[in-house]
């Protein structure tokens, strides 16, 4: 199915996989269903078919029958729901659903059919529900003329529903039978199916059954009785071995009582010895008495309740010569563990760790005990004859600990010691150890943990991976601090063209046009520095007065500092910050670094016009507001009509509000978020100056100015100016002095 369309009076409206499930009535329902006030059933989508499904108590009817389970739709079914008619139609993939209102408001219902769902459709649960059996109010009709009575009911219509009836019983056993196939290794003398309904067996290893739960049964002489659990269903093959009974094992040795008889190393006795059970297999025998050889063998046990008789002749040790006795020779213990690895102490002295082969002295009682972090210590006394070998293989118990694991994205992967587990959402038992906790997911950092897992006290570890842009935020945030409270942006650079065409009103023969690209991220202030901040680094400093106006305000930007001072301001907030210094002294005087390293400096020319005129990736601002004159109100502080008294050419009719300089964030910052970039003063640039003829069709990367020079750039117009030629956001100016209207904001490189 690819589409559903809904007609309703003469509209058409379609929905696709991602509108369902869809309700059948109530508010906003895309099918509307008379004196609905909710939903009285959904279209489902499976597998690419529609599926009606009732809500709890609804009288949905599909054909006449009311549901008590999901539906699913096909050609020419016609729903029912309140006063609401619905007939469906396919046509290929497309299913459409035509919606009619009934004539009357509340047709009569027909009776209930209560219809079992095949198994498989629908909510199960739904078919589960139990039916209740309620009377329903009567109200006896208005006193009027007689009814006749009702006819009775024809003898061979009531036999003919009875068999109905029954058919229809038989073909719902006949539907939940399944044919299963037991397969027993080896071939059972006996086999069958115990449940609540009898089977059938068709073959010898095949049974038809009821759908549902059993136990199977299987014998064979010489094994042991199988009975388990099994579940029934179609197609399904039961496959289950019979395991042998033990063998039984008869020892004696002749002309001598008395003998020990070790059976994988457990004592069974002494001969001689009477049959006892053996499992089957290939099994270690040792027999030995005092004075006499040890006999070591492999016996093998048919099993299937066989009894196997074995004569041991064991041969004596020779007569010592006559003297003193000689020492006994020591025992030999040959000792392992599970899991290998752990420590040995023998009597309280530590002797290695498993496995390992240790000379104890015979005829003794000793004490072993093995240690491994995270398990239980196991403990063994033991005594060994002169001469004895022995073989022992000692368990220790794991001590566990649960470590619930939490992990966003929770389809990434876990790796516990570097094993692969799965994915990261699980509970997990481990030994308590440290374990180096490791979860991965590709396009994320992956995460290392280390968790020691304390058995009685459960742990959740929750990690959450970091993507590659988010490590990339936390490595260049989009807004970021000075350690003076400056506020910086990021840019990532781009491709620009610096300068002015010629023809362009007010150009000058320094303003050439250059392709320029900046690779290297960068941050820029959003306001430039203020009198309160340059103080804290010149306590004593001040910018002094134009006429009778302060420029001295704390709020304003500093001004009348030289490219020197300003240079050296960003030094300082490195080193507040302990970031390498942009600029180092050469011949007593600062310059920049070279390279250009991250700290503290003054923008580039090319990354001030990147901010300036590009606040969008279109075509550069001629001016700060826009592309025309005149300024428009609350542009920006230019040399408006109170700057007659200083300036010679001011703008006419202009009036910001400020003779002077005005507070750093005075007026609306520009796209970008930046504050008078090309007004209030002009600022400072990192560049030395110099007259660049146009590179027109040459691009230059991360431009930082010529080595060396004596005047540096100033861009920006500033309360002083008021020409056309200032007022462009591609005028540049130089200077090494201070001046009352220039003054800087601060940028360094991002990485």
């Amino acid at each position: 199915m690819t589409t559903l369309s809904i007609l309703e009076e003469g509209r058409e409206r379609r929905l696709a996989a991602a509108d369902f499930p869809v309700p059948l009535g109530g508010p906003g329902s895309a099918v509307p269903v008379a004196a609905a006030a909710g939903p009285l059933a959904w279209l489902g989508l499976a597998d690419g078919e529609i599926f009606v499904q009732p809500a709890p108590g609804a009288g949905v009817f599909c054909n006449g029958t009311r549901l008590a389970a999901s539906h699913w739709l096909r050609d020419a079914d016609v729903l029912r729901l309140s006063g609401t008619e619905i007939h469906v139609r396919l046509r290929g993939d497309a299913m459409e659903l035509r919606v009619t209102a009934l004539v009357e408001s509340n047709p009569t219902e027909p009776p209930v059919v209560l219809v079992p769902p095949p198994r498989g459709e629908g909510l199960e649960h739904a078919a589960r529900e139990e039916l209740t059996i309620r009377p329903i109010p009567y109200t006896p009709r208005p006193i009027g003329p007689a009814q006749a009575p009702p006819r009775p009911i024809p003898r061979r219509l009531v036999v003919f529903a009875g068999l109905l009836a029954l058919v229809g019983a038989a073909l719902l056993v006949v539907s939940r039978l399944a044919l299963v196939e037991v397969r027993v290794d080896p071939t059972p003398d006996r086999v069958a199916l115990r449940g609540d309904w009898p089977t059938l067996r068709p073959l010898r290893s095949r049974f038809v059954a009821v759908i549902g739960g059993y136990t199977l049964e299987a014998e064979k002489a010489g094994y042991l009785r199988l009975e388990t659990p099994v579940e029934v269903e179609r197609g399904a093959v039961l496959r289950y071995a019979l395991r042998p009974l033990p063998g039984r094992l008869a020892i004696d040795t002749p002309g001598l009582a008395g003998a020990e008889v070790v059976v994988d190393g457990t004592l069974r006795g002494t001969t001689p010895l009477a049959a006892f059970e053996v499992e089957a297999g290939e099994r270690a025998l040792v027999v030995r008495a005092t004075g006499y050889e040890e006999h070591r063998a492999t016996v093998a046990i048919e099993g299937r309740g066989i009894e196997h008789t074995l004569a041991v002749r064991l041969v004596p040790l020779p007569t010592p010569p006559p003297g003193p006795p000689p020492p006994p020779r020591p025992g030999v213990l040959v000792l392992s563990s599970d899991p290998p690895g752990a420590r040995v102490s023998l009597d309280g002295a530590d002797r290695g760790q498993t496995p390992l082969e240790l000379r104890v002295e015979p005829a003794r009682p000793h004490t072993l005990r093995l240690s491994k972090p995270g398990h239980v210590d196991a403990e063994l006394t033991l005594t060994l004859r002169a001469g004895e070998r022995r073989e022992e293989k000692l368990r220790l118990v794991p001590q566990l600990g649960e470590v619930k694991v939490a992990a966003r994205p929770p389809d990434a992967e876990l790796f516990v010691d570097g094993e692969p587990r799965g994915k990261a959402d699980q509970t997990l038992l481990l030994i308590a150890v440290t374990h180096e906790i490791e979860i991965r997911r590709e396009g994320f950092l992956t995460a290392h943990q280390t968790v020691t897992p304390r058995p009685g006290f459960p742990q959740t570890l929750s990690v959450a991976l970091k993507s590659q842009e988010q490590l990339r935020e936390e490595r260049m945030p989009r807004v970021a601090r000075s350690p003076e409270g400056h506020e910086l942006r990021l840019f990532e650079g781009g491709r620009i063209r610096m300068g002015a065409p010629r023809r362009e009103p007010g150009r000058r023969a320094n303003e050439p046009l250059r392709d320029v690209e900046l690779v290297r991220p960068f941050y820029l202030a959003t306001r430039e520095v203020s009198n309160t901040q340059f103080r804290r680094y010149e306590p004593q400093y001040a910018s002094g007065r134009v006429g009778d106006q302060s420029l001295d305000i704390d709020s304003q930007p500093v001004v009348r500092v030289t490219w020197q001072q300003a240079a050296g301001y960003c030094n300082w907030l490195s080193d507040r910050e302990r970031l390498p210094r942009a600029y180092v002294e050469r011949d007593g005087r600062l310059a920049g670094a070279l390279p250009l390293t991250t700290g503290y400096r003054l923008p580039t020319e090319a990354e001030w016009e990147r901010a300036a005129r590009y606040p969008t990736p279109q075509a550069p601002l001629k001016y700060p507001w826009g592309p025309v004159l005149p300024v428009p109100p609350g542009a920006g502080n230019y040399a408006d009509e109170s700057a007659r008294s200083l300036v010679a050419q001011v703008i006419e009719g202009y009036d910001d509000g400020h003779k002077v300089s005005a507070p750093v964030d005075s007026f609306a910052p520009n796209a970008l978020g930046l504050f008078h970039l090309g007004d209030n003063v002009a600022e400072w640039a990192h560049d030395f100056y110099t007259l660049t003829p146009s590179l027109e069709g040459q691009l230059v990367r991360d431009p930082v100015g010529p080595a060396e020079g004596e005047y540096h750039v100033i861009r920006g117009a500033s309360f002083l100016h008021g020409s056309i030629t200032e007022l462009r956001l591609s005028f540049r100016d130089s200077g090494k002095d201070p001046r009352p209207d220039v003054g800087f904001r601060v940028a360094r490189y991002a990485q």
